[in-house]
């Protein structure tokens, strides 16, 4: 792109958003439960709850997704803020960070103008991203996790230190994230063939599946009287084979 044609992409990101903001809709907790988004109630439990354990009863794979909106809890304790709000704030904040590195993402592989103006509008206008978060900000995990696919679509083409912070916020937010690391292993080993089991980023992946892990499912033992169910990571593909139409 030209320094005109940037010029004009980055008002036009201005005023998609602005678009967006001002023609979403904006739920509260109470609209959010009536739509059945359940996962949310579990999150905002957790919140509530932090520092300290949730007295309530929550499924053993929404409390394994415990970092954001424990630390969204402790944050609003902190400061004092409502914890409805600061799920607002984090996932707004997400968001323009999933802008900020597709726009870097375009600019270094130099995309076409007219492609990157398409690919911005199905990223801001698509009613399952951008406008769902904005409307249900509780759900933050999602929107986390795709971050956390930009960062690692920047790393593996661009900088490889943008990899493991990837691989560590793709393992908190889902259990999916699983598949991040394994995609960032893989990358390892296709570099580094003869170091592949002494490589730094390989041990602190590794590092970091088991922290997580552990913190993780310290949590969900205590607040679940569930087990985990494995479909959580794979069971996507389950249903791309029997049920997709």
């Amino acid at each position: 792109m030209s320094h005109k044609q940037e010029k004009f992409y980055l008002v036009y990101i201005l005023w998609l958003l602005i678009f967006v903001f001002f023609t979403n809709q904006y739920y509260d907790f109470n609209e959010i439960v009536s739509i059945n988004q359940l996962d949310s109630v579990s999150y905002m439990a957790i919140a509530n709850s932090s520092p300290n354990y949730s007295s309530e009863f929550i499924p053993y794979h929404h409390a394994q997704r415990v970092f954001f909106p424990y630390l969204i809890g402790i944050i609003a304790n902190i400061f004092n803020l409502e914890v409805f709000f600061t799920f607002r704030v984090f996932t707004l904040i997400s968001l323009f960070l999933i802008i900020f590195f597709h726009y870097l993402i375009m600019k270094k592989l130099e995309t076409d103008f007219f492609f990157s103006i398409i690919l911005i509008s199905l990223l801001i206008l698509n009613p399952y991203i951008f406008r769902y978060f904005i409307a249900v900000p509780t759900m933050i995990n999602d929107s986390i996790f795709i971050l956390s696919l930009y960062l690692f679509s920047f790393g593996l083409k661009f900088n490889n230190y943008f990899t493991l912070p990837s691989v560590f916020l793709g393992l908190v937010s889902r259990q999916n994230g699983i598949f991040l690391l394994i995609a960032n292993c893989i990358n390892i080993f296709l570099n580094n063939k003869y170091k592949f089991f002494i490589n730094k980023s390989f041990v602190f992946s590794i590092l970091i599946l088991i922290v997580v892990f552990l913190l993780s499912n310290r949590y969900a033992t205590q607040v679940s009287t569930q087990d985990f169910d494995l479909k959580h990571i794979y069971g996507i593909f389950q249903w791309f084979y029997n049920d997709w139409n």
